[in-house]
């Protein structure tokens, strides 16, 4: 039953989804030359739903006005699982992953429902 969960929600944000990247902090660097920082980012190409909260849910701490809510399959993370701090790529805009929800059945992840910021 997990199995066929998975494959489904996989299958049909695949269908209906829109490009997302997310981009994960890998490592920084430092630069002698330029005295500068430089992050590496490791990114996973997937697709996903990205809609508004509804109203009620929007309490200005937690859950502020222009967050969005973007839903992801979990068979497109071979490795690891998103997490608050990476950044989400949706048509162009980057947004700032603030906590990711997992839907999970039984002990196999599902869904990652994440709260993006831009």
């Amino acid at each position: 039953m997990k199995s066929v969960l998975l494959k489904t929600a996989s299958r049909l944000l695949q269908k209906y989804g829109t490009p997302v990247k997310i981009q994960r902090r890998a490592e920084t660097s430092y630069n002698p030359q330029t005295g500068d920082h430089v992050s590496i980012f490791a990114e996973v190409e997937t697709r996903g739903v990205l809609e508004s909260f509804r109203a009620h849910m929007v309490d200005g701490t937690t859950i502020k006005a222009g967050d969005l809510k973007l839903t992801l399959a979990s068979a497109d993370f071979l490795e690891g699982q998103p997490s608050p701090g990476d950044h989400a790529v949706v048509e162009g805009k980057v947004f700032s992953v603030m906590h990711v929800e997992v839907i999970h059945l039984q002990d196999q992840n599902i869904l990652y429902v994440l709260q993006v910021r831009k």
